[in-house]
């Protein structure tokens, strides 16, 4: 045995650690007491928080978006709370009920005093043709919801958390797209008409006729137009332009343009556009004629790939969620007795041109748009300046038939008064005014 060894050295320290764990529980009461007293006393509290904004505008370039949320933190202990679960946030965005981001961060520390935390995440691009289909079904009215929870739970103090939602619905009282390619589309308004002098144009077809001098008034009439929604699925969009066009002359002409040429661009992005080539008039023959003082609405088709949209969703975040939305819209139609292709209007596209605003993620903005009627001095002048580039034929003198001949065939309209030819087809009417045109 050891010097300073006894019998009682084994029981001493078995004695000294049961004491030591009978210790820990009186440690943890006496902490706890001293944090309520702490608490009581207004020296240790419990952290209050708040959501500054559910969403605004990151970091913006060609290959991703940001959306930033922010949060605050008020805590008033002296010092950092990092014990427990922490600060937890989630938060997300709908566009027309498309999610487009979606955040989730937990287990941060919450220090003393007040802190403003941002999260980013990284607007789900992809989903953005998805939304174009939402917002065009729903007559382009733009709704957006953002929901942001935040949560701290830093251990003895009770957990608190709050919820801010946020739910606005902008352009109930304007289409921006639909308005602006209305208003192009009205603006080829006019008579596009022309007089013609068989006598002196040709002699030897009105001699043929029957006819005996006079003159024939030939060309188009628009009378109005503007633009509806079609079809959209998810991966195109179709846009639908009519035209209520008449023939204000005395002889049939083919009743659809050559060509109908549209496009709308916002912001420098091609959205829609027609077949340069292809006419693609709905429900209209190649070979549909149309008679003196027949009116006929036509209907055009311009299509759109929804891709298209995410390059312009990124401009206009860009430019503080502002668009220029151009639309453009010009006929060729074949002129008879010319043997000419005509583009309504003669003097370029017409265009109608107007702005976009919105607030999705953007505080304290009336969202709107200036694509609403088109009433505008300048474009009343344009339809002037139309008709007088397009003179409308003066009232002619009765044609006559000679002696001898066979008459000319009836008007389609006898109560027109226009001894217009009878056609059975486009074709026929183009062989005759060709032959008018080479007299």
């Amino acid at each position: 045995m050891f010097d300073g060894d006894s019998a009682d050295g084994p029981d001493d320290g078995d004695g000294g650690g049961r004491r030591w764990l009978a210790a820990i529980p009186l440690a943890m009461v006496v902490a706890l007491v001293a944090v309520v007293a702490l608490y009581l006393l207004g020296i240790v509290g419990a952290p209050s928080v708040g959501v500054v904004d559910a969403g605004e505008w990151g970091t913006v370039t060609d290959e991703r978006t940001e959306v930033v949320t922010t949060v605050w933190v008020r805590n008033p202990n002296p010092v950092g709370t990092a014990f427990g679960p922490g600060l937890t946030a989630e938060y997300d965005i709908a566009f027309n009920g498309v999610t487009v981001a979606v955040g989730d961060e937990s287990g941060l520390a919450v220090p003393p005093g007040n802190t403003t935390m941002r999260f980013r995440t990284a607007l789900r691009n992809e989903r953005i043709p998805e939304w174009w289909v939402a917002y065009v079904r729903a007559n382009e009215t733009l709704r957006v919801a953002a929901d942001a929870t935040v949560r701290a739970d830093v251990g003895p103090s009770p957990a608190v958390s709050r919820t801010f939602e946020r739910d606005r619905t902008m352009l109930r009282e304007s289409r921006p797209v639909v308005d602006a390619v209305s208003g192009a589309v009205d603006r080829t308004r006019g008579r596009y008409a022309r007089t013609v002098d068989l006598g002196e144009r040709a002699p030897r077809l009105a001699g043929g006729l029957g006819l005996d001098g006079g003159s024939l008034t030939v060309g188009y009439e628009v009378e109005r137009g503007w633009a509806t929604w079609g079809t959209v699925t998810e991966n195109r969009t179709t846009l639908l332009l009519h035209l209520r066009v008449r023939n204000p002359g005395d002889v049939p002409v083919p009743a659809a343009p050559a060509a109908v040429r549209a496009s709308v661009d916002a912001n420098g992005v091609r959205l829609f556009e027609t077949d340069a080539e292809a006419l693609s008039v709905r429900d209209l023959g190649p070979e549909a004629v149309l008679r003196p003082g027949e009116t006929r609405t036509l209907t055009v088709a311009a299509t759109m790939d929804n891709d298209n949209v995410d390059e312009w969703f990124t401009r206009h975040v860009r430019r503080g969620e502002r668009s220029t939305v151009t639309a453009r819209v010009r006929l060729l139609v074949d002129h008879p007795l010319t043997n000419a292709t005509l583009r309504l209007p003669a003097d370029g596209p017409a265009t109608r041109a107007c702005s976009v605003r919105t607030a999705l993620l953007v505080d304290n903005r009336t969202a709107g748009a200036t694509c609403g009627a088109d009433g505008s001095a300048g474009a009343r002048e344009r339809v002037r300046a139309t008709a007088r580039s397009h003179p409308v034929a003066h009232p002619r003198p009765a044609v006559r038939s000679r002696p001898g001949t066979h008459p000319v065939p009836s008007p389609s309209r006898p109560s027109d008064g226009n001894p217009g030819r009878q056609y059975s087809s486009a074709t026929d009417a183009r062989k005759a005014t060709v032959e008018m045109s080479t007299e």
